[in-house]
């Protein structure tokens, strides 16, 4: 049982990082999008994410 549970907290852990990527990913996409249509010129970049430790730091940052 304990394993079943260690897999479910970490099951969670990443269901929270990769819903906290995407939503940050659609932010930066949005805003990305706005100022392209206001003539803007726009350029991204991309950084992997490994916890919501760092999707927080990186919502943080903005």
């Amino acid at each position: 049982m304990k394993r079943v549970a260690e897999y479910v907290e970490a099951k969670a852990n990443y269901d929270a990082t990769v819903s906290k990527a995407e939503e940050l990913n659609a932010a930066v996409e949005a805003a990305a999008n706005e100022l392209k249509n206001e003539d803007i010129t726009v350029t991204t970049s991309s950084q992997v994410v490994n916890s919501v430790a760092d999707v927080e730091a990186l919502l943080s940052a903005k």
